[in-house]
């Protein structure tokens, strides 16, 4: 059985929302409530999150929604599609007590149906020809002012500098603290681009020298609040998606399907 959609993963061109592999996770108990966290399409049945969203969770407790990017509160929303969860997949080696090997995978209980709403994203075997001037990572968390947001945020990045971000790290949160390998992490301005409640699990993007988008990271973590005006700038810590690309592969050549990285 192969995956649908991989030939066509990371192109947003003229499609109607920007960003079409985009996915919300929500309790299904509270369908009308706010997201719990982010995520992206891999195929037309696999979502990409972060594990310390769902580490608590049974598959029953989660409902993905795909296809919605412009405003909770709007009564013309584009027409977004909603999966309940047969599977979760978290990688073996995550620890919950610092979010080492912070991914994991769910398995929809039945297919997308591709639209101009609904793509997926490419997922990288290494990091050669991506452009790191042009990245972004895409949310529906909560805002600064302790609101969640109604309207899809987009936070542009461009500087991945992990000996900078280290540094502002450990002025923090002290000398000892070290990035584990399975992490990334950027500098970000921080009244632009800060990173909230409901944001974990959410993809970090950059486009290829083809203008293809691959993710390249999965928001995971920040030691700051979002809320602190006082901050002029913030780390940003990432599951390094491209350490675990053989790893997704071999999860979803078991139960069935084809190879997805690129």
């Amino acid at each position: 059985m192969n995956l649908e959609f991989q030939s066509q993963c990371g192109v947003d061109t003229n499609a109607k929302l920007e960003f079409p592999w985009m996915v919300t996770l929500f309790n299904a108990n509270s369908l009308n409530g706010r997201p719990f966290c982010g995520g992206s399409l891999l195929s037309a049945i696999v979502v990409l999150t972060a594990a310390h969203c769902i580490q608590n969770l049974k598959p029953e407790d989660i409902v993905i929604r795909a296809g919605q990017q412009r405003d909770f509160n709007s009564s013309k929303e584009e027409n977004y599609q909603e999966r309940n969860v047969a599977e979760i997949i978290i990688y073996e080696h995550f620890l919950k007590e610092n979010f080492y090997n912070d991914l994991a995978l769910l398995i929809l209980n039945k297919s997308l149906i591709k639209s101009n709403n609904i793509e997926t994203v490419c997922v990288p075997t290494n990091m050669d020809n991506i452009n790191f001037n042009n990245c972004l990572v895409t949310t529906w968390g909560m805002q600064k002012n302790g609101n969640y947001s109604t309207v899809f945020k987009e936070k542009h990045i461009s500087v991945f500098t992990n000996t900078d971000c280290q540094n502002i790290l450990k002025t923090d949160l002290g000398d000892e603290i070290i990035l584990h390998n399975s992490f990334f992490c950027t500098v970000e301005n921080f009244r632009n681009n800060s990173i909230c409640s409901g944001d974990g699990g959410s993809p970090l993007v950059c486009p290829d020298n083809f203008h293809r988008y691959f993710q390249v990271g999965i928001v995971s973590w920040s030691p700051y609040n979002c809320e602190d005006e006082l901050k002029t700038k913030d780390s940003i810590v990432y599951t390094n998606l491209t350490q675990f690309s053989n790893w997704i592969d071999a999860r979803l050549i078991e139960l069935g399907y084809g190879a997805i990285s690129s």
